[in-house]
C-alpha cells in the first residue's frame, strides 16, 4: 500500500514558494539597478556590464522558475489522481511494494516532459493546458536542462525573458489572480517583515512600479491589469506607503478613460476610488481629479 499520498495543495504550495524565490532574485536585481539610477549612476552606460555580471543569478532564477511550474503542473495531475504521477511499471517500483507499506516519496515520479501530456489525457476539456503554454514550457525546459547538466558558453538569458515566461505561464494557470496579489502574499511572509512588523506595501509599490516601466503597454495590460498609456495619478492610500517620500509614484488611472469619469482605479490596491472632476485650486496644477473625502488633488496631492 502506498502511504503519505500528497494532495494537489502540497505540490501547488511548493511550486508557488519556488516561484516566489525566482521572483525574489529578479526583483532584487531590478531594485538595485533602479536605486543606482536614483543615486545618480549612469545606468545606461553601466547596464550591459551589470547584466553580464548578473547572469549566474538569472540562470538561478530561471531554473527555480522552471522547477516551480513543474510542481504546479504536478498539482494539476494530483487533482485527478496522485497515482498518475508514479512512473514506470511494477519492476521499477520500490522493492516489496506489494507486501509492505511504501511512502509515495519512495516512488519515482514521471518526467517533466510527460506532465502536460498526462494532464491533457485525463483532464476535462476546460482543464487542459494550451498548446502555447506547452510550447513555451518545453522550450524553456530544454534550456534549463542545458544550464543544469552541461556547459554552453554561448548560452545566456535576459531578465525580461524570465519575467515574461513567469507572467505568461502564471496567468494561464491562475487566471483569477494577478501576479501582484501572489507576490504580496509571499512578501507578507518574509522573515524580515515578521521580525520588524513592517508594512510590506512599500516593497510592492516599488517592485511593480519598476516592472511597469520595464514592460510594454500591452504586457502591463495583459499581465498586470495596468493601463500604461493612460495618464496616471497618485493614489492617496498608496502615497502614505511610498518607499521614498521625495520620489512618489503615480500608479492610478481613470476607469473608464473619459474626461467626465468619476472613478479612479489603483492597480496596487485593486480598488476604485470616487473622485470629483473639478479644477485644482493650485495655480501651478492643471489637474481636475479630486478625491471626494480628503479633497486632495490626485495630480499634485494639495488639499482643495
Amino acid at each position: 500500500m502506498i502511504i503519505d499520498l500528497p494532495d494537489s495543495t502540497d505540490f501547488e504550495n511548493a511550486g508557488l514558494s519556488l516561484l516566489n524565490t525566482s521572483l525574489d532574485i529578479v526583483f532584487n536585481l531590478l531594485r538595485d539597478l533602479d536605486e543606482a539610477e536614483y543615486l545618480g549612476i549612469d545606468v545606461e552606460e553601466e547596464k550591459d556590464e551589470y547584466w553580464r555580471r548578473s547572469m549566474p543569478l538569472l540562470f538561478n532564477s530561471f531554473s527555480v522558475a522552471q522547477q516551480a511550474f513543474e510542481f504546479i503542473l504536478k498539482s494539476k495531475i494530483c487533482e485527478i489522481s496522485p497515482y498518475l504521477l508514479i512512473s514506470g511499471g511494477p519492476k521499477e517500483w520500490p522493492r516489496q511494494s506489494s507486501q509492505t507499506d511504501k511512502k509515495f516519496s519512495e516512488f519515482k515520479t514521471i518526467d517533466a516532459h510527460d506532465l502536460i501530456q498526462t494532464i491533457n489525457t485525463f483532464s476535462i476539456p476546460n482543464k487542459k493546458i494550451s498548446s502555447t503554454f506547452e510550447e513555451k514550457f518545453n522550450k524553456f525546459r530544454n534550456k534549463r536542462n542545458i544550464i543544469q547538466h552541461s556547459i554552453d558558453n554561448n548560452l545566456n538569458i535576459e531578465i525580461k525573458e524570465i519575467l515574461l515566461y513567469i507572467l505568461e505561464l502564471y496567468t494561464e494557470l491562475f487566471p483569477s489572480e494577478t501576479i501582484l496579489k501572489f507576490r504580496r502574499k509571499f512578501i507578507d511572509l518574509l522573515p524580515l517583515h515578521y521580525l520588524h512588523s513592517t508594512d510590506t506595501k512599500p516593497f510592492i509599490i516599488w517592485e511593480f512600479s519598476i516592472l511597469c516601466k520595464f514592460l510594454t503597454p500591452s504586457e502591463t495590460k495583459k499581465y498586470l491589469n495596468f493601463q500604461k498609456n493612460q495618464r496616471h495619478y497618485y493614489c492617496e492610500t498608496c502615497l502614505n506607503n511610498m518607499p521614498d517620500a521625495d520620489n512618489p509614484i503615480q500608479l492610478s488611472y481613470l476607469k473608464p478613460k473619459s474626461h467626465v469619469s468619476t472613478n479612479l482605479y489603483c492597480f496596487i490596491c485593486d480598488m476604485n476610488y470616487p473622485v470629483l472632476r473639478q479644477d485644482c485650486v493650485s495655480e501651478e496644477c492643471l489637474g481636475n481629479v479630486i478625491y471626494i473625502d480628503s479633497k486632495l488633488c490626485a495630480t499634485c496631492m494639495n488639499e482643495n
